[in-house]
């Protein structure tokens, strides 16, 4: 946001306010994360098995696989402190299919 000053009328000048809202140290190495995910992965579609879903043994299943910050940084991301219960739980599933996504398409 720009507002300007006017300390004197042949002086302009403009304060640039910048608002940050996420630690900058929050977050992970993705490319890492997800390549750990999608060795894993790989090898339970080749072998036919079932793939995991649930929002909760899918995030069991990421920190399994080494991945132990992507599942939460992505649901942080879209997550707030003011949402319901419900809405986190939604969040939760939209970050499973994220993820997902991630890997897949990686």
């Amino acid at each position: 946001m720009l507002s300007p000053s006017f300390p004197n009328s042949n002086n302009l000048q403009f304060h640039i306010c910048m608002k940050i809202y996420f630690p900058l140290t929050v977050g992970c190495d993705m490319k890492k994360e997800i390549d750990m995910v999608k060795k894993i992965y790989n090898a339970i579609v080749i072998n036919k098995q079932e793939t995991v879903y649930d929002p909760d043994r899918f995030r069991e299943f990421c920190i399994s696989a080494g991945a132990t910050k992507l599942f939460d940084t992505i649901l942080g991301s879209i997550t707030s402190l003011r949402h319901s219960a419900d809405r986190t739980c939604l969040n939760k599933k939209k970050g499973c299919f994220i993820y997902l996504q991630l890997v897949l398409l990686s």
